[in-house]
């Protein structure tokens, strides 16, 4: 509300304006940008405005240590289309259990940095692949390309050896349905 009282001119507000009626004014301003907010190309615009801010303040996660997976391979491909939304990010990524139990269900993602840390492109993990107990295990997937993140077209540019994939993985359900969390999870 206070945002609203800063684009009321001060000149405008004369002794006989009672704060009712500044009250009233304040309303129709707050109703009227609530419907500019409410069309959808603005809206969408708001939104990517919100996205396009840097994330230098934003901290790199750790590394988890005792998480039951791990990155030992990956790879990337582009898939190009005629239009956008069909474009594609195609990553194959081999991940190890390092717990003597098989992992029937994992949630989770990979986070792709490059040499500064910074995100490139974060995936959701398939949920779905079984891992057998101390192995490795192969899985691929397709996911579609945000045009409003610049910073993904750099995964099609820069070397395979100057991004760094971070795993995440938040919960994992083991063959005898134990589940594992992350910490804070």
């Amino acid at each position: 509300m206070l945002l609203s009282l800063s684009l009321v001119p001060a000149h405008s507000q004369t002794p006989e304006q009672s704060p009712e009626t500044l009250e009233k004014r304040v309303d129709a301003l707050e109703k009227r940008l609530n419907a500019l907010e409410s069309i959808p190309a603005i809206a969408m615009s708001l939104k990517i405005a919100g996205q396009a801010q840097p994330s230098a303040n934003i901290p790199a996660p750790t590394e988890q240590k005792n998480a039951p997976l791990e990155v030992v391979d990956w790879s990337y491909s582009f898939r190009n289309a005629q239009y956008d939304f069909e474009k594609s990010h195609l990553i194959s990524y081999t991940l190890k259990n390092r717990t003597d139990k098989a992992i029937k269900l994992v949630q989770g993602s990979i986070v792709f940095r490059d040499l500064l840390g910074e995100k490139i492109l974060q995936v959701r993990l398939l949920p779905d692949v079984l891992y057998p107990p101390n192995g490795s295990k192969d899985a691929k997937g397709a996911w579609k390309v945000n045009v409003f993140d610049t910073e993904q077209e750099r995964m099609q540019t820069a070397r395979h050896e100057d991004i760094k994939p971070e795993l995440i993985v938040e919960k994992a359900v083991f063959e005898d349905n134990s589940i594992w969390k992350a910490e804070g999870q």
